[in-house]
């Protein structure tokens, strides 16, 4: 598998052993420097062993909780 993904992340490849298929993705630009590294590098364990293996499993996405948040922000404006 060739290098896919944003400016951000990339999977880049893949390999099988014992019947299993392992992918390696990375976060491109998240060095330790930055103020969000600790931040993001503990959340993508969670969203590669959640949701991806979710997504995978079932062909379900999981609810974009920072679009949804976006939306109860935008719609709670409207009515006050």
């Amino acid at each position: 598998m060739s290098a896919v993904g944003s400016n951000r992340w990339r999977a880049n490849g893949s390999s099988e052993t014992n019947g299993k298929t392992q992918v390696r993705f990375t976060h491109g630009g998240l060095v330790p420097r930055h103020e969000c590294y600790e931040n993001c590098s503990n959340a993508w364990p969670m969203l590669i062993n959640g949701n991806l293996r979710n997504l995978i499993a079932t062909g379900e996405r999981q609810p974009d909780a920072l679009a949804e948040k976006k939306e109860e922000e935008e719609t709670k404006q409207v009515y006050d």
